[in-house]
């Protein structure tokens, strides 16, 4: 199963973040890099750009599935962190937020996750079979893959969309 995300903008990523900072950033290599809105590179970019911009950031540290919560608690953060950059869906983001639960970290998220797809690599796409309640309009929409979340105005993935789920 694969979360469709879209991105937050760095303006919005950065309303958490303070130049005092000790920032963390952990990503999922899963539903995130299908989408073309997270994983490794755009985790490594958005480092380099908090860097440059003269943000502390002290670990980066890339994961496989988020949303397994052993993931999240095998890995190794430096002591210090206040706040914790998760790019992953809903899910792997409510992981890592369990995580610091106990703890004064804030974490933040780095997409919007519109709910849950069915893929097809053949076409390239993704299809919205279950949205989140704020996303029920986009329900049956198709979505190109590794695309940035690049909505798609035609359709190729031919299956029946479930009414009232």
């Amino acid at each position: 199963m694969v979360s469709l995300s879209e991105p937050l903008s760095y303006e919005e990523i950065t309303s958490h973040l303070s130049k005092d900072d000790k920032i963390g950033l952990i990503c999922c290599n899963c539903c995130v890099r299908f989408c073309g809105t997270g994983g490794v590179d755009i985790m490594n970019d958005l480092a380099d750009r908090l860097r440059a911009d003269g943000y502390i950031v002290t670990d980066i540290v890339p994961t496989a599935c988020l949303c397994v919560h052993d993931y999240v608690r095998n890995a190794r953060i430096s002591d210090g962190i206040t706040k914790m950059i998760v790019s992953a869906c809903v899910a792997g983001w409510t992981s890592t937020a369990r995580w610091f639960k106990d703890t004064e970290v804030e974490v933040v998220p780095t997409v919007k996750s519109l709910g849950l797809v069915i893929g097809d690599m053949r076409v390239g796409r993704f299809k919205l079979m279950m949205p989140f309640e704020e996303y029920k309009d986009l329900q049956g929409k198709e979505w190109n893959m590794m695309a940035g979340a690049t909505h798609a105005d035609d359709s190729k993935i031919d299956v029946p969309v479930p009414e009232g789920h």
